[in-house]
């Protein structure tokens, strides 16, 4: 992910982004692409980057990549950024590795899904929509992409092991109040853990269970760090009654 100015200059680039390009983020922010990439490759991110401006709509492809000798397919989502009064001020980008989903001839509608997804919150971030709406759609989208009908946005307060529910989707009502999970409770294993943790079978856990869960029949769960281990802003979790297996790949956000 990154964002960049109107003049091109980067603003934001995410860790995945450095990691790629083998960069470090000093060397990246502030800096135009043609400080940052080759000729034919800054020439091609000006060019989307003033279609995007120009249009006002997203732009999405699907594009090569050399990476490491070994030649990878990106799909690409670069959008306006707006500021509360409307006025573009940037264009963000989005990119995922889709070379393993193209050699298997799977289908992109979730991966396209999931950007529509991550595109729809980010643009609401900035126009600045409440926290509570925000977590709202947040737990929609995030049950529409993972095709579950239940889904729940924790926060984490580190200070007192607390985790309160900002945002909610389906039939389980979510706690009213704030509380600290058990030790072996799926939050509580999502908020240290960097991958996403998934259950199978819930009716075979055996700490920390959620009676409101158990109560309504869920049988598969999966929940994700939000943030970082180091600094963690909560935990999204996804419940369904169907028996199934949550692929860490269509967890990863």
């Amino acid at each position: 992910i990154c964002a960049k100015d109107l003049d091109g200059r980067f603003l934001f680039v995410n860790r995945e982004f450095t990691n790629m390009f083998e960069l470090e983020r000093p060397a990246v922010l502030g800096r135009p692409a043609d400080e940052v990439f080759a000729a034919d490759t800054a020439h091609k991110i000006a060019v989307n980057d003033a279609r995007v401006v120009a249009t006002g709509e997203p732009l999405h492809e699907a594009e090569l990549v050399l990476q490491d000798g070994v030649l990878k397919t990106f799909s690409s989502t670069s959008f306006p950024m707006r500021d509360a009064a409307g006025s573009t001020y940037g264009v963000g980008t989005i990119s995922t590795d889709i070379t393993e989903v193209v050699r298997t001839n799977a289908t992109l509608a979730t991966l396209v899904a999931r950007q529509a997804a991550i595109l729809e919150l980010f643009q609401r971030a900035l126009a600045g929509t409440e926290l509570p709406a925000l977590m709202a759609s947040a737990s929609r989208l995030l049950a529409e992409t993972t095709d579950s009908p239940i889904a729940h946005v924790l926060e984490f307060d580190a200070a007192t092991a607390m985790m309160t529910v900002v945002g909610a989707w389906g039939t389980v009502p979510p706690p009213s109040t704030p509380w600290r999970p058990d030790a072996g409770a799926l939050a509580w294993r999502a908020i240290r853990s960097d991958i996403p943790v998934t259950v199978e079978d819930y009716s075979k856990e055996e700490a920390g269970i959620d009676g409101r869960l158990s109560a309504s029949k869920v049988a598969s769960t999966a929940a994700m760090l939000i943030g970082t281990v180091d600094n963690p802003f909560g935990v999204a979790a996804v419940h369904d009654s169907r028996p199934r297996v949550f692929s860490p790949d269509a967890l990863e956000f």
